[in-house]
């Protein structure tokens, strides 16, 4: 709980719910957008590490910042849990907050994935770099995402 910073994660979480308002409101503002329906997914919680993504031109984001915030390596995925468990919240929350019945979350937090291998900086378990799932974490997030779109008569 030292290691937490409240107000910060607070911050991020109020950034991100407010680009994603604007996102949705673009969307539904436009003729095609105002029907299209509108699938998000809530992150698995990955392992902060140091592995970027786009052949190491960005991130790593959660490792850099627990790196230069001073964090004990050991309490890492805490903070980590931490912050995707009120990141999920706040997406979890949208369709009903913004009154949209054509939002839908796709709950692919409760798909396992094998975790990234702490320390490794690269492709590992079902992760491709630090944040993103790889080809066969993807296969697994694809069952989530063919229920989902088959309960909305898409799939």
């Amino acid at each position: 709980q030292d290691c937490i910073r409240q107000d910060a994660i607070d911050l991020l979480v109020k950034s991100v719910d407010q680009c994603f308002a604007q996102f949705h409101n673009a969307v539904r503002s436009t003729k095609k957008g105002e029907k299209l329906p509108i699938f998000l997914n809530l992150y698995s919680v990955p392992i902060a590490r140091d592995a970027p993504a786009v052949n190491g031109l960005i991130g790593p984001w959660l490792w850099k910042g627990l790196k230069r915030n001073k964090v004990p390596p050991a309490l890492y995925q805490p903070v980590v849990e931490r912050i995707f468990a009120d990141l999920q919240t706040m997406i979890a929350k949208w369709p009903g907050a913004l009154g949209d019945s054509r939002l839908h979350v796709v709950d692919t937090d409760s798909v396992a994935l094998i975790p990234a291998q702490a320390g490794s900086t690269g492709e590992s378990g079902d992760w491709l770099n630090e944040i993103h799932p790889n080809r066969s974490g993807w296969s697994k997030l694809s069952i989530a995402w063919e229920q989902a779109l088959a309960n909305q008569g898409i799939a």
